[in-house]
């Protein structure tokens, strides 16, 4: 990725145009999954625990893989733990580099949309708004958000001791 000297990003439009594709299109999915009304998330929660049973019964325990609250809070911090990631990106792309700008910028839109997330869900039947989701949701993201940061961090790093090595050398 290539910035000018004010550290802006000289990346063509369409990059940054297809950063924040990704992230809408990933806000889609977690609407969408808002959507459902109770009954449907719960019949999707339970297919996917027999998925898991079936797959990885070698590796977690049964009590572990039918406790649907654990695995529908997991859901809900994977969710996120993705749009913490593409909103990173996309602000980098958008923004340049500023590992602070990136991080408060990420953490700001996706703790503004689990809110609106369940702020939705007061509307789906059998659907109700939880803060302790919002507060997943929120850790999720940072958890993704933190490691965008320290690979974007290790990436630099390993460049850095390139550039020094072959002036050096």
């Amino acid at each position: 990725m290539k910035y000018n000297e004010k550290g802006n990003n000289n990346n063509s439009r369409r990059s940054v145009v297809l950063a924040w594709v990704f992230v809408i299109a990933w806000m889609t999915i977690i609407f969408l999954f808002s959507a459902d009304d109770g009954d449907i998330s719960s019949y999707k929660t339970n297919q996917l625990l027999l998925i898991l049973l079936d797959r990885f019964r070698f590796i977690f325990s049964e009590a572990l893989l039918e406790n649907t609250l654990l695995i529908r809070k997991l859901a809900h911090f994977f969710e996120f733990f993705v749009l913490g990631l593409l909103a990173a990106n996309a602000f980098l792309v958008t923004l340049g580099p500023g590992k602070l700008r990136i991080a408060s910028y990420s953490f700001t839109l996706c703790t503004v949309y689990a809110v609106t997330d369940e702020l939705h869900q007061i509307f789906v039947p059998g659907r109700v708004a939880s803060v302790w989701d919002v507060l997943i949701d929120a850790g999720g993201a940072t958890l993704g958000i933190l490691l965008f940061i320290a690979v974007l961090w290790l990436v630099n790093l390993i460049r850095e001791r390139r550039k020094e090595k072959t002036v050096v050398g």
